[in-house]
């Protein structure tokens, strides 16, 4: 493994005797008022680092050693400090026929810094400070690696329901920063904890088990079973904008009290108990849309003008029709009396025409995504000199490649607040009964009260006050459990039992009504984002504007002389009418008049746009694994 470190991790080192330093006790809620223990508090400051390759750095002439500079640090082709994940293991003699190989991964230029909005950066080297993390925490708010004992832990004893058996666990805990309710003013206080960036690129490859490996070429290690095989996935994974604060993991000795009954096992029985509260957050969604506009087109529709064999009434011959405009028909002159000679087939005054324009005009809509500060995004294809299929830097010392600045699939603004397992039901990790493999234990919750009511969450929202006993909650974003206060400043909790998930626009209830359920919901709305493949641009659409020439006709009765009721007249249908004399452009028969008769701008969300997402509320009952291949 190569990297180097940007500037030291300032270490801020306070020791706690006894529980009895005023520090660690204000980190305790009264809700662990049972806690005793010792810790060690610390706090990076101007902190970042990045994975380089050697030499990565420019040599100082005066000193003689090597530092990074905002120049050399803008250098992403020298990120080539690796992890490599080696395939052990043989193959059997069946999937070596079949041409199995095994996954032989490099993990490169693994960095952190400070958060930047660039997707396809894996570095803040915009400046050599600015890209460091000037405060993770504050002295208040520190990180916190301590030994605590907790009392009155419930066992996993459950001879009845309401069996109240507890003991007390020791265990080791490593706890981020807590997570504000109010964000930070400044950097200083710790605002950059809000504004992480966690990037890599990576190198995979399917390798033969028969050939040996070979650091300094690529020979033949890779072809397995010939044609088509040797080849790379090249995958870059930069997460910009977001926190891990309000993190924390504890482990452990579990409690006994397990029986192999009511679905439970003696293994969870003093044994290596693990728990964790993951959060990893982008900062609350339920405001994150994009901005849509639209401009309605609009109908105008010409009152009816009465024609004689397609002429208006003003036109020669003589009129035939007083000046009825925008009145369907309208009184028959002389010239074309109600006489059997004007009735007759054939005869000019027949027929009868009115006719009228209609004009709609545009409409348009957009559709813009706003400043986007916060995605995970994950991309392969690579740009300017692409490198061959099979190099990598640790064989065939390559630079670091250069990626597509929009290309692959983005996740904006996720928010991920896992709940794994709580002291009461922690996730348990042995040895397998055929004792070489590993088995990891989600423990199933027994039928005991002081257990299943610490998890379950009531969702009546009666506001009894008793809530039923029921004391589980959902961690997301905006809440995790029951608020604290240290110094004056206000934290979310750590006492979820709920986990959530959401990716994008999303509806939290927190402000609305009911405001007791938390829940959070994806927003559904046009202006909703959440998941692209490439990055969201923005859209429009819109229609010209269009005209249309209604014409209808009315025909007089042989024997009586009395005209019809007006219908539409299909263009062409009569070549008494002339068309050329009244349509402004091409005679078009408007075909539905009725509302809404004009055409609409279609929609212009981007195509690539999937839309928002939120799981909310899971909570793991039980979860079991076992490791078969060792």
């Amino acid at each position: 493994m190569k990297f180097s470190m940007l500037n030291h991790l300032a270490l801020v080192m306070s020791l706690i005797l006894s529980g009895q330093t005023y520090a660690l006790e204000m980190l305790e809620d009264e809700s662990l008022s049972d806690v005793t223990g010792e810790g060690v508090a610390f706090l990076p400051e101007n902190f970042a680092m990045v994975f380089r390759g050697a030499n990565a750095a420019t040599l100082d002439v005066i000193t003689g050693q090597y530092k990074e500079t905002t120049l050399t640090l803008a250098d992403r082709t020298k990120d080539t400090g690796y992890i490599r994940y080696i395939p052990v293991g043989p193959l059997t003699a069946t999937a070596t026929a079949a041409g199995a190989g095994k996954g032989d991964l490099f993990l490169y230029g693994l960095a952190i810094s400070r958060g930047d909005a660039d997707f396809n950066n894996r570095f803040n080297s915009a400046a050599l400070n600015a890209g460091k993390i000037e405060a993770w925490g504050t002295s208040g708010n520190p990180w916190l690696f301590k030994v605590q004992t907790q009392a009155s832990v419930p066992d996993f004893t459950s001879a009845a329901p309401t069996d109240t058996s507890t003991g007390s666990v020791t265990y080791l805990s490593l706890e981020a920063p807590l997570y504000h309710k109010t964000l930070p003013a400044t950097r200083a206080t710790g605002l950059d904890a809000y504004n992480l960036k966690l990037a890599m690129w990576a190198d995979a490859f399917v390798r033969r088990s028969d050939v040996a490996e070979n650091m300094t070429a690529t020979g033949t290690q890779f072809d397995v079973n010939g044609g088509g095989r040797a080849n790379r996935l090249r995958l870059q994974a930069v997460w910009d904008g977001f926190s891990i604060n309000g993190s924390e993991i504890r482990l452990f000795q579990t409690l006994a009290g397990a029986t192999n009954t009511g679905g439970l096992s003696t293994f969870y029985n003093n044994t290596l108990g693990l728990t964790g509260l993951l959060r990893f957050n982008s900062g609350a969604t339920n405001t994150l849309r994009a901005i849509h506009t639209y401009t309605a087109g609009s109908r105008t529709v010409e009152a009816y003008t009465v024609t004689w064999n397609g002429l208006k009434y003003t036109l020669a011959p003589a009129p035939n029709y007083t000046d009825t405009s925008g009145v369907s028909g309208g009184a028959v002159s002389p010239n074309c009396a109600n006489i059997a000679a004007h009735n007759a087939a054939g005869s000019s005054c027949r027929i009868r025409y009115q006719t009228r324009a209609t004009i709609d005009s545009a409409s348009s809509t957009t559709w813009t995504p706003p400043t986007l500060s916060s995605a995970l995004r994950f991309n392969t294809q690579e740009t300017g000199a692409v490198q061959g299929l099979l190099e990598t830097s640790a064989i065939n010392g390559t630079s670091a490649p250069t990626f597509n600045a929009t290309e692959g699939m983005y996740i904006y603004n996720p928010n991920i607040n896992l709940v794994v397992g709580q002291m009461y039901q922690p996730l348990v990790v042995g040895v397998a009964p055929d004792g070489r493999n590993l088995m990891l234990e989600v423990a199933r919750i027994p039928n005991k009260e002081l257990i299943y009511k610490k998890i379950y969450t009531n969702y009546d929202n009666s506001n009894s006050g008793t809530n039923g006993g029921y004391l589980g909650s959902t961690c997301n974003v905006h809440r995790c459990g029951a608020d604290r206060s240290l110094y004056g400043v206000d934290y979310q909790g750590n006492s979820a039992t709920h986990s959530s998930i959401s990716i994008g626009s999303t509806v939290w209830s927190g402000t609305g009504t009911p405001t007791s359920f938390n829940l959070l919901t994806a927003y559904s709305g046009i202006e909703a984002f959440g998941v692209s493949f490439g990055a969201l641009t923005a859209g429009s659409a819109s229609t010209a504007a269009q005209s249309y020439r209604d014409v209808q006709s009315s025909t007089r009765a042989t024997a009586t002389g009395v005209f019809g009721a007006y219908a539409n007249l299909g263009v062409g249908s009569s070549a008494l009418f002339n068309a050329a004399a009244f349509s402004p452009n091409t005679w078009t028969q408007q075909a539905a008049l009725a509302a809404p008769a004009f055409v609409q701008a279609k929609d212009s969300v981007p195509l690539n746009n999937l839309g928002s997402a939120v799981i909310d509320g899971m909570l793991i009952q039980h979860l079991k694994i076992t490791t078969k291949g060792l």
